[in-house]
């Protein structure tokens, strides 16, 4: 009976979870850590989401200048 006891205290300890990093840098290191093979892909894939986001505002920005120009041009001829 001891012999299981100690074995269920040992398995309860190797169970529990790691402490908290308490420092900024080790809280840095930590999200260092899971870096992956695949991050210069996310990377990449953001900065051409964000260029995408870009580019369509600007086309919104031509396509409401474009029909205010129209608007225009139709009062012109009454």
């Amino acid at each position: 009976m001891k012999v299981f006891s100690i074995f269920l205290l040992l398995m309860l300890v190797g169970c529990s979870s790691p402490d908290e990093p308490k420092t900024e840098l080790e809280k840095e290191t930590a999200v260092e850590d899971r870096a992956t093979v695949f991050d210069p892909l996310v990377r990449s894939l953001d900065k051409a989401k964000a260029v995408e986001d870009i580019v369509m505002q600007q086309k919104r920005d031509m396509d409401a200048a474009l029909k205010r120009l129209e608007g225009e041009e139709e009062d012109s001829e009454e």
